[in-house]
């Protein structure tokens, strides 16, 4: 079973849990809720803001409550922002 196959019979077999789960981050982020919901509407840039990348484009906050700024950043750039932020911090697992 390959990794598509098993997230998609994980989330068929715990679909009320994650609906839930997701209910709840939403209640508990109304801050980050609204800044997606504002971002939806600025259009993507043509490449990466760090890579120059033009494949697998998404938007970046890099404040939630300043929603308007938005990088277009690729998937893997994205990611590494994110664990850039969570090293040191409160989710930190070293």
């Amino acid at each position: 079973m390959d990794m598509k196959e098993y997230h998609q019979k994980y989330y068929l077999d715990h679909k009320e849990k994650i609906k839930a789960s997701a209910k709840q981050w939403k209640n508990n982020n109304p801050d980050k809720v609204m800044a997606h919901k504002i971002a939806q509407k600025i259009p993507l840039k043509k490449e990466c803001g760090i890579c120059k990348s033009k494949i697998g484009l998404e938007r970046h906050h890099w404040r939630y409550d300043k929603p308007l700024l938005v990088a277009t950043l690729c998937k893997p750039c994205h990611t590494i922002q994110h664990v850039k932020h969570f090293v040191g911090g409160n989710y930190d697992r070293r």
